[in-house]
C-alpha cells in the first residue's frame, strides 16, 4: 500500500514538473528559499539567511518568502532564531513522507506564485519534488549526489526539478555551498561566518555544568550509552560540574540509563524532553561546554558561543564538520572521528545501498554505524581535558 502511494505521488509530480516547464518564466525579483531540513540545519543556515536579508533587501527591491518543510523546524525559527525581513510563509508539509494529498495542498499554496529564484540551500527528495512543481526562472541547488545508483525516480526528479545545479565533492563543507548559491545571485562579497541565534543566560538549574545531548534524528548516529556514562564518570571524578541532559522526550530512556550508572547522580539533572525551544537554547548557551552526538545540540552550542565536542561518524565526512569559515571563531566545535580509515566514508547513510553491510542492520538492532562504534572513549576524554584545561573553576 506504501509503495503504491508512493508510486501515484511520483506519477503526480512528474506530471507537474513537466507541465512547469513550459509555463512562462517572469523577472520579478521575488526569491524563494526552501528550507527542507532539522533543526540542526535550520541552526547551519542562519548566517547564509542573514546574507540573503543582507544582499536582497528590499531596497534593491527583492522579496524572500521562506518556506518550511517541517513545522516543528518553522517553530525553532521563529521561537529562537532573528527573523530579518524574510516572509515566513504559513504552509508546510504535514506528513514526514511525500504524500499525494499533503503535497497536492502545499502546491494549491503556490499555484498562483511566480518566482524569479527558486533557491533549495538543504536539498533533499522532497524539496527537490517541490522546487519542480513551483513557477522559477532561475532553480537552483548546491548537491553531491546528482546520480545515486538504484535511484532512478530520484535521480529524474533532481534533473527536472532545477535550472542550474552547482555539483560539488562530497567532502565539500555546508557553510562552502552557501556561500556558492550567494555567488550565483552576485553577491562575490560573502564572508561565511559562525551562525548566530538568540539566547538568554540560563542558571536557575546549577550555576556550574556542562551539557549532554545523547539523542540524534537516528539509532546509527548515537554513541553507545556505556561510553557517555564512562564520560559522565570521568566528568565527575575531575570537577564539580553538574551535567546537565537536554534532548527529545524519545531520548528519554537513553538519558534515564545512563544518570542510573552514573557514580554522582546527585549531580546529574534531566531536562531531555522537559524544555521548549528557546529553554533548550538558553540552557545550551550558559553551559561549560557541550557534549553530544551528531545532532542539533552541538550546533546550537556553537551559534550561541559555547565550546563542544561532536561525537560525528564519517557518513557525510567533512560535509558538516569540522566547520570551515571565512571568519574565524574560538568556539567552533570540536568534532571526534574514528581514526580508522574506512572504506565505506562517505556513504550518506543511505540505508539500502551501504556499501558496509553491518551498518544497513543498524535500524533493526539499535546500535551504533561503525564509524561512530569506532571511535573510543579516550579520544573524547582527551578533548574533554582541553575544555577543563581552559574554563575557570568556582571557588569553594
Amino acid at each position: 500500500m506504501i509503495f503504491i502511494r508512493r508510486f501515484i505521488t511520483n506519477i503526480y509530480v512528474y506530471v507537474k514538473m513537466l507541465c512547469m516547464l513550459l509555463h512562462k518564466k517572469e523577472e520579478n525579483k521575488r526569491i524563494l528559499l526552501i528550507i527542507d531540513g532539522l533543526i540542526g540545519d535550520i541552526v547551519l543556515v542562519q548566517d547564509f539567511l542573514k546574507e540573503c536579508n543582507r544582499y536582497l533587501h528590499e531596497e534593491k527591491g527583492y522579496s524572500v518568502d521562506l518556506f518550511f518543510s517541517k513545522s516543528f523546524v518553522k517553530e525553532f525559527y521563529l521561537e529562537c532564531c532573528e527573523i530579518y525581513d524574510l516572509n515566513v510563509l504559513d504552509i508546510c508539509f504535514e506528513k514526514k513522507n511525500t504524500e499525494l494529498l499533503d503535497m497536492m495542498r502545499v502546491l494549491h499554496y503556490f499555484k498562483n506564485k511566480k518566482y524569479e529564484y527558486v533557491l533549495n540551500p538543504l536539498p533533499k527528495h522532497k524539496g527537490d519534488k517541490l522546487v519542480g512543481c513551483i513557477n522559477g526562472k532561475y532553480k537552483l541547488a548546491v548537491r553531491d549526489d546528482m546520480i545515486i545508483k538504484g535511484r532512478r525516480i530520484s535521480n529524474l526528479f533532481r534533473r527536472l526539478a532545477y535550472s542550474d545545479t552547482i555539483v560539488v565533492d562530497k567532502t565539500e563543507m555546508e557553510f562552502c555551498r552557501f556561500k556558492r548559491i550567494m555567488s550565483f545571485l552576485g553577491d562575490c562579497e560573502y564572508k561565511t561566518g559562525i551562525p548566530v541565534i538568540k539566547k538568554e543566560s540560563c542558571f536557575k538549574y546549577a550555576k556550574f555544568y556542562c551539557v549532554f545531548a545523547v539523542g540524534a534524528s537516528e539509532a546509527g548516529k548515537k554513541y553507545a550509552k556505556d561510553r557517555f556514562v564512562a564520560l559522565a564518570n570521568y566528568i565527575e571524578k575531575m570537577t564539580d560540574l553538574t551535567i546537565i541532559f537536554v534532548g527529545a522526550k524519545s531520548d528519554l530512556e537513553d538519558t534515564e540509563y545512563i544518570i542510573g550508572k552514573v557514580h554522582a547522580e546527585g549531580r546529574t539533572i534531566n531536562l531531555t524532553g522537559k524544555t521548549n525551544y528557546q529553554e533548550w537554547v538558553n540552557i545550551i548557551a550558559s553551559a561549560r561546554f557541550v557534549i553530544g552526538n551528531d545532532s542539533a545540540s552541538v550546533h546550537i552550542a556553537a551559534a550561541t558561543g559555547v565550546k563542544a565536542i561532536c561525537i560525528v561518524g564519517k557518513w557525510q565526512y567533512k560535509r558538516f564538520y569540522p566547520y570551515i569559515l571565512d571568519i574565524a571563531d574560538k568556539n567552533i566545535p570540536v568534532p571526534i572521528f574514528c581514526e580508522t580509515k574506512l572504506p565505506c566514508e562517505n556513504c550518506g547513510k543511505v540505508i539500502d545501498l551501504m556499501p558496509n553491510s553491518s551498518c544497513k542492520m543498524t535500524l533493526t538492532n539499535h546500535k551504533s554505524y561503525d564509524c561512530v562504534a569506532e571511535i573510543r572513549v579516550e579520544q573524547i576524554i582527551e578533548q574533554i581535558d582541553v575544555f577543563l584545561s581552559e574554563i575557570t573553576m568556582p571557588n569553594n
